[in-house]
């Protein structure tokens, strides 16, 4: 009797393909993941970091008030979530500073300016990163003023694998905070 020829794969032969083929594409998916992952991190980041200039900016273009030891407060905290500004001595920084013109199309006084400054920042800090916050910290005590603004804000990331999950205390939202410093 003949030994037949076979010819094409076998079903175990196919079943192995399928599962090398499905074990490579699940690893495809998670970098997928992580590259989507890390795209909105650097997005964040990167806002977070073009506000900030955008504030250290108007605060260059506003010296009146902010290089001024008397009228610079010493602390100025906002909260993204209701855009609540907590500002110490002097309080010409409050929202009842604010001109109803937003300091557009009207004359403002360096005291309006840089509370309408502040505003502007807290609204869009606030459209940007909801769960954010802003210390600003100003050294009144001696001209030159100097302030250090630092932003808080949790992201929420894609880990490698669970020890890395792990590694940052089983939680894949971290706290980040973004610094400058200004001399206005």
């Amino acid at each position: 009797m003949r030994a037949r020829k076979s010819r094409g794969f076998s079903f175990i032969e196919v079943m192995v393909a399928v599962a090398i083929i499905a074990i490579g594409l699940l690893g495809l998916a998670k970098v997928d993941a992580m590259s989507i992952s890390e795209g909105n991190v650097s997005s964040t980041r990167s806002v977070v970091a073009i506000d900030v200039s955008s504030l250290a900016a108007a605060m260059h273009a506003n010296t009146a008030f902010w290089a001024d030891t008397s009228q610079a407060p010493a602390t100025v905290q906002m909260g993204a979530q209701n855009q609540t500004i907590s500002v110490s001595s002097p309080s010409t920084l409050g929202p009842a500073t604010i001109p109803s013109g937003q300091c557009q199309n009207m004359l403002c006084t360096p005291a309006q300016m840089a509370a309408t400054d502040l505003a502007n920042f807290g609204s869009s800090l606030a459209s940007q990163l909801p769960n954010a916050s802003m210390t600003m910290t100003c050294n009144v005590l001696a001209a030159p003023v100097s302030c250090s603004i630092a932003v808080t804000w949790t992201e929420k990331s894609v880990a490698i694998n669970k020890s890395v999950l792990n590694a940052a205390a089983g939680s894949s939202s971290v706290t980040q905070t973004y610094s400058m410093m200004v001399q206005p």
